[in-house]
C-alpha cells in the first residue's frame, strides 16, 4: 500500500496532496518506482483524506494505468 499522511482536493491541504489528486504526478511516480521494484501496488491510505473513493495512478514508465482503492482513517470533514 503506497501511504501519505493527507490527500485532499482542498487547495488549502499541502500542495504535494494538491497536486497528486489534481494530475496524479507526484503519486503516478511514486506508484511507478514501487512497481519497477517489483512490488504490486494493492490500495493507497491515508490517515486524513477526502473525495474520492477510487485514485487513477499511471505508470509514468510504461503508461499503464491502474485504477487503485482509496482507504482512508478520517475524513478532512470531520476535522473542521
Amino acid at each position: 500500500m503506497l501511504l501519505d499522511a493527507w490527500l485532499s482536493e482542498k487547495s488549502y491541504v499541502q500542495t504535494s496532496s494538491l497536486v497528486t489528486l489534481r494530475n496524479g504526478n507526484e503519486l503516478s511516480l511514486d506508484f511507478g518506482v514501487v512497481e519497477q521494484l517489483g512490488a504490486q501496488v494493492v490500495a493507497i491510505t491515508s490517515l486524513v483524506g477526502g473525495g474520492a473513493k477510487d485514485i487513477n495512478v499511471i505508470n509514468p514508465s510504461t503508461g499503464e494505468s491502474h485504477v487503485l482503492p482509496f482507504v482512508q482513517v478520517f475524513d478532512e470533514s470531520e476535522l473542521r
